[in-house]
């Protein structure tokens, strides 16, 4: 199912192999969403080529969800038909997220607070000085 979809950024102008390497994705979820729209694929065409829900993908796409673990990537990359470029970038976007998952959270924190800790680490880089002011106030008023 192809997508019907103004192109307010002019993504079917680039039909290049690759991405535009001076105009990088800055997060897993951004390439995701580019190399889905490059392709003119639905959620739900995706998923199904994935083997993942397209919810799933929507949460990936908007840094709802951490990115998935490498055999997930993998799967999301061969069902886009992906150079081996744009494959290696989706891995290492998706690894450099995970990895700044890497916090210590003691034992006794709430798991669905180490879960949220969690996802904040993922989307650190996209929050703004305020909005990671804002989080800390309110979980230190939380954690009281």
């Amino acid at each position: 199912m192809a997508l019907s979809y103004r192109d307010p950024i002019g993504l079917r102008d680039h039909e290049e192999e690759n991405l535009d390497p001076k105009n990088p994705a800055r997060s897993f979820g951004e390439l995701l969403f580019l190399l889905r729209s490059r392709q003119r694929l639905s959620l739900r065409s995706l998923g199904e080529r994935a083997g993942v829900t397209a919810s799933l993908i929507s949460e990936f796409e908007n840094a709802r969800r951490p990115p998935p673990a490498k055999p997930a990537v993998t799967r999301l990359a061969q069902a886009l038909d992906l150079s081996p470029r744009d494959s290696q970038r989706l891995a290492e976007l998706a690894s450099r997220e995970r990895s700044g998952m890497g916090l210590r959270v003691a034992r006794s924190t709430p798991r669905h607070v180490a879960d949220l800790l969690r996802d904040i680490a993922c989307i650190g880089q996209q929050l703004s000085p305020a909005h990671v002011r804002s989080i800390r106030q309110s979980l230190e008023v939380a954690m009281k």
